[in-house]
């Protein structure tokens, strides 16, 4: 469709036999992708149709296109949308600002998995990697040795120190203080 005249051929896109084809994108992702940017209550002028996405699911999707092909707008109501949403588990944050390079969202994420009660498990692995997983259990042993237990707050420098210890990549003196008030929580 964005190539040269196709001569003889008929067009990408001129008709229902000759669909425009998204390379890498599912009938359900693009679906999710109309809706959101379709099927909004909060614009003006816009019709109603079917509601527009509202799981951790559909959002996913979203956020998925609208990163790829750089809709910052859309991204971003995506993001606020899915930061929105109850029970969104800890790991599958971290896994979306890993992917999607959102960082405000990696250190209250790692702070979570990190205090949180429940262990590790295979299906960590499953959405974050073995590589990143291990990191966490490592960065939890850290805090269980000088804590005590995970699960408890531990004071605010001694708790970022040892996660930066694990994670120096996420952390720079100009994000300390956003850790640390996420640790007091």
């Amino acid at each position: 469709m964005f190539t040269l005249p196709s001569g003889s051929k008929v067009p990408e896109g001129f008709n229902d036999e000759y669909p425009i084809v998204l390379e890498g994108t599912s009938v359900y992702d693009f679906r999710q992708l109309l809706r959101a940017m379709f099927c909004r209550p909060d614009i003006p002028g816009i019709l109603s149709c079917a509601p527009p996405p509202t799981t951790f699911r559909e959002w996913t999707s979203v956020l998925r296109l609208t990163h790829r092909w750089e809709m910052s707008a859309l991204h971003l109501h995506a993001r606020k949308s899915i930061a929105k949403l109850d029970g969104v588990d800890a790991v599958n944050r971290l896994s979306l600002a890993l992917t999607y390079d959102i960082e405000d969202w990696i250190h209250p994420a790692l702070a979570d998995i990190i205090r949180r009660e429940e262990p590790l498990a295979r299906r960590h692995v499953d959405v974050l990697g073995v590589d990143m997983v291990l990191k966490l259990a490592r960065a939890r042993e850290h805090v269980a040795g000088y804590f005590g237990s995970c699960a408890k707050a531990p004071p605010n420098h001694h708790f970022f120190r040892l996660v930066s210890e694990v994670f120096p990549e996420y952390f720079f003196e100009s994000t300390r203080q956003k850790i640390i008030d996420h640790a007091i929580v």
